[in-house]
Formats: structure tokens, C-alpha cells, sequence
């Protein structure tokens, strides 16, 4: 994961206090190997007018999800549920959990199940903008080869996780804030920059702003109202926006967004069954490791392979959404040069 940050120096003096906030937060959220949590994520997706012809606006968007999560380790069992959507083609409840060896995900609208040996790279039941992982989001594994990939608590407590990552120095701004710069992992082929903002003064690593800045958007994280966890310290609400980058005046605005924890505790215990579904509750079941149906609905299949075209049509339709301004605003701009 950090091939790409191995030229960074060692931390210096100046920037020793950083560093060393950074690996305080480390090993406190790795005090605690069990957790769960529940928290609410609302997306807006702008509506976007992509020529003078008012019928070609991509339409917009939005939804509200309460994901709920338990963990222990690398085991976790995730749920999301659709809260309110302005489009009805949504699933109303999706599940996945990994037992440590055999991970599992199960639509509960179509009763659709699918298996397999080891875990999954991502999927749609944890929230990529957790606030318990928050003050980490720099450190995501999302990249060219692994675009569905988030972080993971698990990903947290792996000792190879920040092996041989140190901090650059810092910038000391005029409001009282540090001002940190991280490379980031390559998307489409181009590179991608991370700006944190801190207080220069503090005994954790707790930003107040994440800014990511890749191919064509950039996305400013805003972490408020921290809290903690034990010792671990992190936001319990996140607000986010996403906007074309180049930057234009005013801001090209594409998306924005909401996430705030409402419940997160320790558990002492958590049954191992916790880490597994049901196959009983499945009307049909696909194996990814045999590539072929353990169980089968003909008439679930179907349904579910529709549901698949919809997802694929939205993400597509917000895709070229994005394609479409950027475009507008690079002939914008070779327009106003000549």
C-alpha cells in the first residue's frame, strides 16, 4: 500500500510533534480490537446541465443510509439500510460479513446470497466515510487496481498498515493550523494529493479538514464535534463536498454529503456466529469459489441481474456527469486562452 510514500524522509525535529500525534492516535484506536457502531450517511448528487439544451440536465440526487457495523479483528458484519432515496431501484437492506475465512453478502430484497473463500477488497455495507477511521482517510487503499477498496478497521489494527510511513513536515499557517501534504495512490493513471489541517498544538492526531485532490474533482472533508472512544479521539460527524477540479469561481459543485455516528461502544464479547448469514433465509445462493449456484431462484436471478443494470446505469449517469463538466470546463478555458 505505501510503495508510493517511501521517498518521504524520516521525520524531522520540526515535524516530530506530528509524527509522534499520529502514532499516539495509531495505538490508541488499536487499544480496543472490538467495536461496533451505527451511523447515518446522506448523499445530495447535483443536478448538472451539460449543454444549452435544458432536456440534456443530468438529473439529481439523493439518499439516506443508517449503516451499522461490528467488528473484532479482521472479522465484521455490516448492514445498510435505505432510509429514504429520491429513486426507487435502491435496495432497502443489504448485508456482508467475513467469519475470518468465508465472506458472505446477501440482498434481503431479491434474496440474493453470494460466498466465498477469503475476504472481500469492498463492498456496499461499510460506510467509506466512517468517522471512527476518519483522522486515517489519507491513508485509504483505493487505487487504480483496487477501485472498490476502502478502509477498514481491520485495516487499523494491521501492524503492516503504517509500516515505514512517515509524516512530511508540516506548515505553520497564520489561523493557528498546520498545514500537512501526503502524496496519495495513483487514480486513472494520474497522481492524487492529500492536504490535512490540524491544530499546531495537541497531544493526538486530530484534523480538521482532509482535502483530496485528484483526476478532475477534488473533495474537502470537513471532521467536526470529536469525541472519543476510550483514549482514540475522532469526529462523530463528517460533511463533505465535491466539486471539478480545476477549481472554478464559483465552485462546480457535484456532490456533497453528510455522515454522523449516532452509537459506537466496546463489546467485551461477540459470538463467532455474528460473523456469518444465513444461507436458510437466501432464496438463492451463488459460489463464487465452484462459479456456479449452491442454491437458485430462476426468477430471483433475474430480478437481480435488473437491479445490476440500474446500479450500473447510475453509476454511470453520475460518471458522466463528471466527463461531461470537466469537458465544458476545459473548452471554457482553451476559449478564454485564445
Amino acid at each position: 500500500m505505501f510503495e508510493l510514500l517511501c521517498f518521504l524522509p524520516l521525520a524531522t525535529l520540526a515535524d516530530q510533534d506530528v509524527q509522534a500525534r499520529f502514532e499516539t492516535s495509531l495505538k490508541n484506536a488499536r487499544s480496543f480490537t472490538n467495536v461496533e457502531m451505527q451511523m447515518i450517511d446522506t448523499l445530495w448528487l447535483k443536478s448538472v446541465v451539460v449543454s444549452k439544451d435544458p432536456k440534456s440536465a443530468m438529473p439529481g440526487f439523493t439518499r439516506t443510509f443508517q449503516y451499522s457495523c461490528i467488528a473484532s479483528g479482521e472479522k465484521y458484519r455490516g448492514e445498510r439500510r435505505l432510509i429514504s432515496a429520491s429513486v426507487t431501484n435502491i435496495a432497502q437492506l443489504v448485508e456482508a460479513a467475513f467469519d475470518g475465512t468465508t465472506y458472505f453478502s446477501y440482498d434481503a430484497d431479491v434474496r440474493y446470497m453470494t460466498r466465498k473463500t477469503g475476504n472481500s477488497d469492498g463492498d456496499n455495507v461499510e460506510d467509506p466515510s466512517n468517522p471512527l477511521l476518519a483522522p486515517f482517510l489519507f491513508l485509504t487503499r483505493q487505487t487504480d487496481g483496487c477501485i472498490n477498496c476502502i478502509l477498514r478497521f481491520s485495516d487499523v489494527l494491521s501492524p503492516a498498515f503504517t509500516r515505514g510511513l512517515a509524516l512530511p513536515q508540516g506548515r505553520n499557517r497564520s489561523d493557528g493550523l498546520l498545514e500537512v501534504d501526503m502524496p496519495g495512490l495513483p487514480l486513472m493513471k494520474q497522481p492524487t494529493l492529500w492536504h490535512i489541517l490540524l491544530d499546531s498544538k495537541g497531544d493526538s492526531f486530530a484534523p480538521k479538514q482532509i482535502r483530496s485532490v485528484g483526476p478532475g474533482a477534488e473533495t474537502v472533508y470537513e471532521l467536526l464535534d470529536y469525541t472519543n472512544l476510550q483514549a482514540y479521539q475522532f469526529p462523530s460527524v463528517i460533511t463533505w463536498r465535491s466539486a471539478t477540479y480545476p477549481a472554478t469561481v464559483p465552485a462546480t459543485v457535484i456532490a456533497t454529503g453528510m455522515v454522523t455516528m449516532i452509537s459506537v461502544r466496546i463489546p467485551e464479547q461477540i459470538p463467532d456466529s455474528t460473523f456469518q448469514l444465513d444461507e436458510k433465509s437466501a432464496a438463492t445462493v451463488w459460489d463464487w469459489d465452484q462459479k456456479t449456484f449452491a442454491k437458485e431462484s430462476p426468477r430471483l436471478v433475474t430480478l437481480t441481474a435488473n437491479r445490476s443494470n440500474a446500479r450500473i446505469l447510475m453509476l454511470t449517469i453520475i460518471l458522466l456527469t463528471i466527463l461531461f463538466v470537466c469537458i465544458g470546463i476545459r473548452k471554457s478555458f482553451v476559449s478564454k486562452r485564445n
